[in-house]
């Protein structure tokens, strides 16, 4: 995988915004397929999953939340 500032992965997929008890959260979401949720780790971000999300958008229609804190 890349680095964690690393998006290019990421911009295959669409980003989103969300509001969620008055906090406002990124999210990506795209592919074709069954649905998989990629949560990145504790002090992770969405990006941590950038090397991969290219390989398996064409498989999986992919949410990635960009978790806060």
């Amino acid at each position: 995988m890349g680095r964690p500032d690393d998006r290019n992965g990421l911009l295959l997929l669409d980003e989103r915004w969300a509001e969620i008890k008055d906090v406002r959260m990124r999210y990506y979401v795209g592919g074709e397929g069954p649905p998989l949720i990629l949560v990145h780790g504790l002090a992770g971000a969405a990006a941590n999953w950038a090397g991969v999300a290219a390989r398996l958008a064409g498989r999986f229609r992919l949410l990635i939340p960009d978790l806060p804190g």
